[in-house]
């Protein structure tokens, strides 16, 4: 008896925290897109925002448009300004007291880097491959293999 409270006490301080903090990830989604339009404004506190209208490349809204206020919830820093071209992270949200009424609100989640981050797997593993030779690829494929 004493063991089956143990487990259920274990069972519960593991996976009720998981579900207590779940986010809704019906309603959030997450789109590539490119920078095709940057309007650079300013609060009444002189607080730098940018209205940012992003074309979408990929995600159920390819094609589409989305009209951005990017910064107006917190001051941008000078690496998080974006320029036409730049191509970011959407994270399109729904908004609303009630699902029934609720409106699609776009954010810029950050850059898109994947493309830089395969550069720089790479040129990690030609510098394994250069030191270590066919023993460290042996150990990069294990690697993968572990985290799969």
């Amino acid at each position: 008896m004493k063991r089956a409270f143990v487990s259920i006490l274990l069972a519960a301080t593991i996976f009720l925290p998981l579900s207590a903090f779940a986010q809704n990830s019906q309603m959030d989604k997450y789109m590539i897109g490119k920078v095709v339009e940057v309007f650079d404004a300013s609060d009444s506190e002189g607080d730098r925002f940018q209205e940012v209208t992003v074309e979408i490349l990929r995600g159920e809204e390819k094609g589409g448009l989305a009209y951005v206020n990017h910064g107006l919830k917190s001051t941008l820093l000078e690496s998080e300004i974006l320029h036409i071209g730049d191509k970011v992270m959407l994270l399109k949200t729904m908004s609303g007291p009630t699902p029934e009424t609720a409106v699609p609100v776009y954010y810029v989640s950050d850059y898109y880097r994947i493309p830089s981050l395969l550069w720089t797997l790479g040129f990690f593993c030609l510098l394994v491959f250069a030191f270590s030779g066919k023993k460290g690829l042996k150990s990069l494929v294990g690697l993968a293999f572990s985290i799969v």
